[in-house]
């Protein structure tokens, strides 16, 4: 399967929504007990790879990600806003880079852009070092990801893992056994009460989520909406954090909707291409 530019850009509106519906479970309604288990309602559980996700589709159908010396400039730039916030927040960077996914204290902010920024930078880096070889990257990845539980290596290992993992499906054509991968992690977490995600299984949730909403786009009819992914999770991550505690319904969910929509239109970061 070829991933086109419209094809990308449906794949991000959708991402977006999904993104959209799961911090809302945070920010809102306040009914998530454990992030990567089934204690909270299950369109949660559907919706646990979706950060992870959100992280692997810049690696989708790319040979490189990084083009320019503005767009080096933005990823670090990128790299540095949870290192800023968290020194508003009385985080140190040693902090930041030391917090483990099991951890039960509140989450430094934007933690994940660090792990999303370190992702683009290593995928580049395959280009040069092993010449875009993508077995090579998906085996050091997914070792590395069963070996960790700090946050920040453990998404950027996820991320890689399921990115080089779906851009081989594509190429073999075998893109519908995500739904497989999918069905199977999510029956895993709902019916069998597992509390905490394995990284096996959570690798394989990824891997589903994004294999699904690939080939769903590739068939919908979108408004084809052209924007960008990273600044459109800056823009809705900063909206929540800031909409009143007593906003916690779907009146907060949709004035985050429109607020993020609102941004990205005054910004000139959102345009509308064609529907398809």
């Amino acid at each position: 399967m070829h991933i086109s530019k419209n094809h990308i850009y449906k794949i991000y509106t959708i991402l977006s929504l999904l993104l959209l519906v799961r911090h809302s479970q945070y920010y809102i309604f306040n009914n998530i007990i454990t992030e990567y288990g089934y204690l909270q309602p299950i369109w949660g559980i559907t919706l646990i790879p979706v950060t992870a996700v959100f992280g692997a589709v810049f690696c989708l159908g790319r040979e490189k990600i990084i083009k320019s010396n503005a767009q080096y400039l933005r990823i670090l730039l990128i790299f540095f806003i949870p290192v800023m916030l968290g020194y508003f927040y009385n985080y140190e960077f040693s902090d930041l880079v030391s917090y483990n996914i099991s951890d039960t204290s509140r989450r430094p902010p934007f933690l994940i852009l660090i792990a999303i920024a370190i992702t683009i930078l290593l995928y580049d880096a395959n280009k040069l070092i092993f010449q875009q070889n993508l077995v090579v990257l998906l085996a050091i990845a997914t070792t590395v990801n069963f070996q960790t539980e700090n946050f920040i290596i453990y998404y950027c290992s996820l991320m890689l893992a399921a990115g080089s993992a779906v851009n081989l499906m594509l190429k073999s054509g075998i893109i519908k056994f995500g739904y497989i991968f999918y069905i199977l992690s999510f029956v895993q977490i709902y019916l069998f009460e597992t509390e905490r995600a394995s990284n096996i299984l959570e690798l394989f949730f990824v891997i589903g989520l994004l294999c699904i909403v690939v080939d769903i786009c590739a068939k919908l009819w979108l408004p084809i909406l052209k924007f960008s992914m990273l600044e459109f999770y800056i823009m809705q991550a900063c909206v929540f954090t800031i909409i009143p505690s007593f906003l916690k319904n779907w009146l907060g969910f949709s004035i985050v909707l429109f607020s993020v929509y609102l941004l990205l239109s005054i910004t000139g970061r959102l345009k509308f291409v064609s529907w398809r």
